[in-house]
């Protein structure tokens, strides 16, 4: 998993004593938004995967959660291309999304682990 560790100690800081809470509501957010994500690209719902993958890599930034981020973002604009595109095509879409669930994974974990610290 790669932090970018300035950006999650500036929210840390910024946050100050509601930083549990705001994680506790954020990992609520991202779990409901890989479930709506992994929803949408099982009915191949190309505007419910944009939509998901939008509020999932907006909502890791805060956290510096680089990787998911990343993977949220490239899931988002394929998406997007596919919107315009005459075939629709999923297959990258699921393969990022599989490396997005690893990802998360470890995000989760750590910051899990960082309310119990």
């Amino acid at each position: 998993m790669k932090l970018d560790r300035e950006q999650y100690e500036d929210m840390k800081k910024t946050m100050g004593d509601a930083f549990p809470k705001f994680v506790e509501v954020s990992l609520t957010s991202m779990s409901t938004r890989m479930s709506d994500l992994a929803a949408a690209i099982d009915n191949q719902d190309l505007e419910a995967t944009h939509l998901a993958s939008h509020a999932l890599g907006s909502t890791s930034a805060y956290f510096g959660l680089l990787d998911v981020q990343s993977i949220g973002r490239r899931i988002e604009a394929i998406a997007a291309d596919q919107m315009e595109a005459k075939d629709k095509n999923f297959g990258e879409i699921e393969d990022l999304y599989k490396q997005l669930d690893g990802e998360y994974a470890e995000a989760k974990s750590f910051l899990q682990k960082e309310l119990g610290a």
